[in-house]
């Protein structure tokens, strides 16, 4: 990146992972990916889920990408807890200590509207195949551009020949 950090990183939960980044890039924010944090509460909640179905994953997913204020958020978190008895849960424990990583109120970093690996990994996909395809189309118009000269060219050199005979 010519010697610039990135303003943002998006990472799984991995603790060596988040230590590295700090270590290295202090300037950097370290975001959690949502699409991990995700598989990990299928994995760790999967009984809420299981026993809610319909209601369970909307109403975490609202505390995830609340962006009101910080006050409304630790509101919706602890109604969550409370409606699903998940005051002792480890995982959640856990996850509400990293919130800064993840909360959708505490973004303040630039992220290109990326929340996730995934979608970090499609956008720069996408991004190379633009630049590609403008490549593609510059290297073309280039090509038809020395065509183009070539023929005017070759039909001023005709042009002088019939002159000259």
């Amino acid at each position: 990146m010519s010697g610039k950090h990135p303003s943002t990183i998006f990472t799984d939960q991995d603790a060596a992972m988040a230590g590295a980044i700090a270590y290295v890039l202090p300037n950097t924010s370290h975001r959690l990916c949502i699409w991990h944090i995700y598989v990990n509460a299928a994995k760790h909640l999967g009984h809420v889920i299981h026993k809610y179905p319909e209601k369970f994953l909307p109403e975490f997913k609202r505390c995830v990408y609340e962006d009101r204020s910080e006050d409304y958020f630790k509101k919706k978190w602890t109604e969550l807890l409370n409606e699903y008895g998940l005051h002792d849960n480890s995982w959640m424990l856990n996850l509400y200590s990293l919130r800064e990583k993840w909360a959708a109120v505490y973004r303040d970093s630039f992220t290109a509207d990326m929340i996730s690996t995934q979608r970090s990994k499609d956008f720069v996909e996408n991004l190379v195949y633009q630049n590609s395809l403008a490549s593609a189309i510059r290297f073309r118009r280039a090509e038809n551009e020395l065509e183009e000269d070539f023929r005017r060219e070759r039909s001023r050199l005709i042009m002088s020949k019939t002159y000259l005979c």
